[in-house]
């Protein structure tokens, strides 16, 4: 990949630096591993209200994330440590 973007940068400029991280940004949201997109939860987006970049702690998280298309969408119940709140 370096070469590659070496000789976009001599061909094309900046332009040809961008053009080749665009290209290799949209191939990095296309591929998969284990049916679970490579870029999850960045892209692709699925819902509009699970947000990435501000996750509750993982003692919070009850429902599962939607790219992973499981049958049950709750991982445990509704307060999971119940212990803290007797």
């Amino acid at each position: 990949m370096r070469f590659i973007f070496i000789f976009l940068g001599y061909i094309a400029g900046f332009f040809g630096i961008a053009l080749g991280i665009f290209v290799y940004l949209c191939i990095l949201t296309n591929l998969k591993s284990f049916g679970v997109p490579y870029m999850a939860p960045y892209a692709p987006v699925t819902k509009v209200n699970s947000n990435g970049y501000f996750l509750d702690p993982v003692w919070r998280r009850e429902k599962r994330a939607d790219y992973l298309n499981t049958k049950k969408e709750k991982a445990q119940n509704h307060i999971s440590m119940k212990w803290r709140y007797k």
